[in-house]
């Protein structure tokens, strides 16, 4: 049995049934953890300082992430992989699932592997057979199957409580140094399932915001984070920011 989550709205049957039949001929039988609805989440929550950035839904989504690290790191595994419930898996997921956990497993340093392909500037790592290969990723978007060790989860959660910004920022986390990232050049899971609308979207979306003022916001909830970095840590981040471009252009598309 792999140590896994899938998150779930506890009003969500139709998404519980879904998930239910994707993983009925896998091998995992899935473990709900019940999501935070963000409807419920108010403007004086204690747990979130986005100065405004986050939906509703993002918000409850984030917590409930971060309330799945949070128990994680209360145990004794070495790993865990979080689902989210509006997946489709591809036919080589049970061939391949145990492959990517024993890479996480042995990973020394902070790091989270997408199980898909992140889209975005990488760096091959390994080659696990003509199929499937493992890369160094700068980032990739989502959250709805990742495997992350208990160094990255106890780095998410110093960065990210209270919550500063989106839980699946993950090229932020990067740049932070934080963690390390890594994506696979196949989907073996693919998110948002055609017949499922997105438990997100619904918890309301944003009114008078532009794009540049949401990243103004975003860089200030940043530099809080960066505030309370030690000098090492600091020193880690500017230069990685320097490096930006250098990477962006050497890395593969």
């Amino acid at each position: 049995m792999y140590n896994h989550y899938v998150v779930n709205l506890e009003t969500s049957i139709d998404r519980r049934e879904h998930i239910t039949k994707i993983f009925e001929n896998t091998c995992i039988t899935p473990r709900f953890f019940k999501a935070i609805d963000g409807k419920f989440i108010t403007d004086d929550d204690r747990r979130v300082d986005d100065d405004g950035l986050l939906r509703l839904g993002e918000k409850g989504c984030a917590l409930t992430h971060l309330k799945i690290l949070e128990n994680f790191l209360n145990g004794c595994e070495e790993y865990i992989i979080i689902f989210e419930d509006d997946i489709e898996l591809d036919s080589r997921f049970d061939t391949y699932l145990p492959i990517l956990v024993d890479f996480v497993k042995k990973h020394k340093k902070a790091c989270s592997l997408a199980l898909y392909n992140g889209n975005n500037p990488h760096k091959m790592h390994s080659v696990v057979d003509q199929h499937l290969s493992i890369r160094r990723s700068l980032g990739f978007s989502g959250t709805y199957a990742y495997i992350i060790n208990k160094e990255a989860a106890k780095n998410i959660l110093w960065a990210q409580r209270p919550l500063h910004f989106e839980i699946d920022s993950w090229y932020t986390y990067m740049k932070l140094g934080l963690i390390r990232l890594y994506d696979i050049n196949v989907n073996l899971v693919t998110p948002e399932a055609p017949n499922l609308a997105s438990t997100v979207d619904i918890r309301g979306t944003r009114t008078g915001q532009v794009a540049e003022d949401l990243g103004r916001i975003k860089d200030r909830n940043i530099k809080k984070i960066v505030n309370k970095f030690t000098f090492e840590q600091k020193v880690l981040f500017y230069r990685q920011r320097i490096n930006k471009w250098f990477w962006e252009l050497m890395w593969c598309k």
